[in-house]
């Protein structure tokens, strides 16, 4: 069908309404995490972090650490007690942000250390290298799947941890087997273990920080909370981050404009406008975001003025396409919802276009059309909206399909993250007299279904 899987294409569908507390989970999204302080700074804590695990990893097979079972305990504690006290200083030194990495040095730091100490003690060099190597290749190309949606040439970094991470263990090898400090005992070990996390992770975590780019996940994250009128002011601060960061990107200011226009400040709005046509002089994007905002208002015929306008040169952005579809459907003109909704290109079909198809279909009466386009929304896409659910239930309903609007009814309410659904899905099992499922009582409802019992 040539649909579009982009799990964030309703970003930009500012007619959606969210609950607040759907809002604040889908803020904290880990796509959506972003760092702006001191790259430097964020990098060297990590280095420092790595070397104290790395520490700890080195003490772990360790004959002396085994020579009593209060060392073993005294070394959980130790680990425990680090881990306690990194979460809290990375918090005050780089932020809540960079809390995932410092754990994912940690684990790291204690692995590799582990390897490097486990293949120094063994006699043979040949046994001794090959342990460091081989396992060390291991932890390289398994550390290295650390990915993040906003990180620029992630195949570099994967490359650079598989390389390092076999070398530094290597190289921690060999230190200790030419004892060239002159102690041994737990600082040898530590130091083994220290040597290898520490040449390993320090220039991956640099490399990390200096490809993580921020803008695209502050963007994001603003957009969502345009998504509430109560969070607007929130976006609108994260919008100033993000322009600070990048202040030449025009889709910035387009979208702080819009964000000031829906908390209420048209000359802020008007001004972000101009400049974004500055930067981009044949930019239909002011367009759009002036037809969300009069669907947002409650004023259709406006928001198709504005759309129309965006529509009517030779680009056909899709985002028009779609809001002039929703400005339709709120005028009650179906048919020219289903006409519009057929110029969007086979890329940009998803699951919540189909959704308005659906909605379409069902308004002219066409209940099992409207049931069909909703299946494959929901089947294809596996669409995460209570809306599309709620669709498909209403038309069961309509054809006398129950048991099928009772199961649409009660997915609608899983995913009732938009003002309304709860309220309409629960309106539609009080029409059938259905029940509100548990989910383990929903699935074995939807077994049945299925099994035809």
């Amino acid at each position: 069908m040539g649909i579009d899987r982009d799990p964030y294409a309703w970003i930009d569908d500012f007619s959606i309404v969210l609950r607040r507390d759907a809002i604040r989970r889908k803020a904290g999204d880990p796509a959506f995490e972003f760092y702006t302080g001191s790259k430097i700074t964020a990098s060297f804590w990590l280095a420092i972090v790595s070397c104290i695990a790395g520490m700890l990893g080195g003490l772990l097979p360790s004959h002396i650490l085994w020579s009593s079972f209060i060392y073993p305990a005294a070394w959980l504690v130790v680990v425990v007690g680090v881990g306690f006290a990194v979460t809290l200083l990375t918090i005050r030194l780089a932020g809540r942000s960079i809390v995932f990495l410092a754990g994912w040095c940690i684990f790291w730091g204690i692995l590799t250390g582990t390897v490097a100490m486990w293949g120094a003690q063994l006699s043979s060099a040949g046994w001794a290298y090959g342990i460091a190597g081989g396992i060390g290749f291991l932890v390289g190309i398994t550390e290295g799947l650390l990915e993040h949606a906003d990180l620029e040439g992630h195949d570099s970094l994967y490359m650079t941890g598989t390389i390092l991470a076999p070398t530094s263990i290597c190289l921690a090898v060999w230190f200790n087997r030419q004892d060239l400090v002159g102690f041994g005992g737990f600082q040898q070990a530590a130091l083994t273990g220290a040597i290898a996390a520490s040449l390993f992770l320090g220039p991956v975590m640099a490399l990390y920080m200096a490809k993580w780019k921020s803008r695209s996940a502050i963007f994001r994250r603003a957009s969502v909370y345009l998504h509430h009128d109560d969070f607007v002011a929130e976006g609108i601060r994260l919008l100033n981050i993000a322009i600070r960061l990048t202040p030449d990107d025009a889709v910035l200011f387009d979208r702080r404009a819009l964000a000031h226009a829906l908390h209420g400040d048209a000359a802020s709005a008007e001004a972000d406008w101009h400049q974004h046509k500055v930067l981009k002089k044949e930019s239909l994007a002011p367009e759009i975001s002036r037809g969300w905002l009069h669907l947002r208002h409650g004023s259709p015929e406006l928001a198709a003025t504005a759309f129309d306008k965006a529509l009517s040169g030779k680009a056909r952005p899709a985002s028009a396409i779609v809001g002039r579809s929703i400005c339709a459907l709120r005028l009650d003109q179906p048919q020219q919802a289903i006409d519009m909704l057929g110029r969007l290109p086979k890329g940009e079909r998803d699951a919540r276009s189909l959704t308005y198809l659906a909605q379409a279909h069902f308004m002219l009466g066409h209940w099992q059309d409207a049931i069909g386009v909703a299946t494959d929304a929901i089947e294809e896409l596996d669409s995460p909206y209570g809306l599309t659910w709620l669709v498909c239930a209403e038309a069961n309903l309509e054809l006398g399909n129950n048991d099928q609007a009772i199961l649409g009814f009660n997915r609608a309410l899983e995913r009732d993250q938009e003002l309304g659904i709860e309220e309409r899905a629960l309106e539609g099992l009080e029409k059938v007299d259905g029940p509100v499922f548990e989910e383990d009582e929903l699935e074995d409802f939807e077994k049945a279904l299925s099994s035809g019992s």
